[in-house]
């Protein structure tokens, strides 16, 4: 029987390096990977298999305001994070005192929307990003 350690990840065990930098105002990351499936029919009325269609990738990323003017500045010319040529995200686990790291390369994404806001009381600003991406590779 196997041993498993129960120690597990923690936000403070998390680095995330986008554009070549080390990203430190960011507030979380979510990323998923999708597929199409759906049943097959023939005779009768139970499915005879379940068929896959296309994967999908997509994500998003909340940063505080400072991040993401950085990231306006980087699309210069244009000051339109739209136009952010592709780039991947890193995104790292590495507990403190442990030996296993863990690492996911989100391949080649883009900015899907952007929408910024404040309201009363806030004491800064989160502007959270979705983002399409070609693969997800894990290491």
């Amino acid at each position: 029987m196997a041993v498993v350690n129960s120690e597990q990840f923690a936000w403070r065990d998390i680095k995330i390096v986008m554009m070549g930098r080390i990203v430190t105002g960011v507030r979380s990351i979510k990323y998923k990977t999708s597929q199409e499936k759906e049943p097959l029919y023939g005779a009768g009325d139970k499915p005879l298999s379940i068929q896959r269609g296309n994967r999908k990738y997509e994500g998003s990323i909340k940063l505080l305001q400072s991040e993401y003017q950085g990231l306006i500045n980087a699309a210069a010319p244009t000051s339109d994070i739209m136009d952010i040529p592709p780039f991947d995200i890193t995104v790292c686990y590495i507990a403190q005192g442990a030996s296993l790291a863990v690492t996911r390369v989100l391949k080649l994404c883009q900015f899907t929307e952007s929408e910024e806001g404040m309201s009363q009381g806030d004491k800064h600003a989160e502007i959270e990003l979705p983002f399409v991406a070609l693969d997800i590779e894990n290491s």
